[in-house]
């Protein structure tokens, strides 16, 4: 397994825990290749990750972008330093316990339709703020999990913390429209519409950390839906006429993967909204289940 971990400004975003990630990504690096692509830091993101490595002999590899070019550009650069059969890709700010998900390695690789692990998200905090995100991210994949299930696979993968299989992401990458951060989750729609499924391990805990307020939180989640949108646009508009009027007609009803990533990053804006796509996700269909 090979470790993967776009950065971008990450000094800047909390310089009070920059060094401790650093330090968490040299242990990962004592025992799995882990490579760190700076994706044109205008922080000194990677000149301080750059002392650093040279002050405690990190085993860490480090990539410069050299400009900024958005998360995909900067995961499509740093692949080609991962050779193995597994890429776990991980954000900057996330953490996870590596062994527990290097484990599942064996099991994503004897199975041919299987293209991704992906884990179960939890903010780490107890903040009423992190509390509302740990909510978010347990009904958004409640909802997901329902609904794909009758097709005996799961649809997406969380892109802070993602077991790949290296030859899936690296197709998922060639076939991206190279929307600016346009998102994990048009690499998990590419992947999941080539025919893999995604094995879905709630054991396994990635932390991210929760928004810092309110107005971020907001801020943050309409950047994301805007990208997506965007992202399906671009993707309908380059299919032709046709193809784009089917999937207009198919968003409306909700009835695609990347519809449902649409409707779905809109928890924090709408969460009465929300709650009822997941009401609907989830009525007849083990609802008390779902629930816990």
């Amino acid at each position: 397994m090979d470790v993967l971990v776009p950065a971008f400004n990450e000094y800047s975003r909390d310089t009070s825990r920059f060094e401790s990630r650093l330090r968490y990504f040299s242990g990962l690096a004592e025992r799995w290749r882990t490579v760190l692509v700076d994706d044109g830091s205008d922080d000194g993101t990677l000149e301080r990750t750059e002392r650093f490595v040279a002050r405690t002999g990190s085993h860490l590899e480090l990539v410069a972008a050299g400009k900024n070019q958005g998360k995909e550009d900067a995961l499509t650069l740093g692949l080609e330093k991962c050779p193995g059969p597994l890429v776990l890709q991980m954000d900057f700010d996330a953490t996870v316990d590596a062994g527990v998900v290097s484990a599942r390695g064996e099991e994503l690789l004897s199975q041919d339709d299987a293209g991704a692990f992906g884990f179960r998200l939890a903010t780490g905090g107890n903040s009423i703020l992190a509390g509302l995100q740990d909510l978010e991210y347990a009904l958004e994949a409640v909802a997901r999990t329902e609904r794909f299930s009758a097709e005996g696979r799961i649809g997406f993968a969380q892109g802070a913390g993602v077991l790949w299989k290296r030859a899936v992401l690296a197709r998922a990458l060639e076939a991206h429209s190279g929307v600016h951060n346009g998102g994990d989750a048009e690499l998990s729609a590419l992947a999941y519409a080539a025919g893999y499924r995604t094995l879905y391990d709630p054991g396994v805990v990635v932390e991210t950390p929760p928004a810092c307020g309110l107005v971020q939180l907001v801020k943050q989640r309409a950047r994301w839906y805007a990208r997506t949108r965007l992202t399906i646009w671009n993707g309908a508009r380059a299919a032709g006429p046709s193809k784009l009027a089917g999937d207009a007609r198919r968003l409306l009803t909700n009835r695609t993967y990347v519809g449902e990533q649409k409707d779905l990053a809109l928890l924090p804006l709408f969460p009465f909204y929300k709650l009822s796509l997941i009401a609907m996700a989830t009525v007849g269909r083990r609802p008390q289940r779902a629930l816990l």
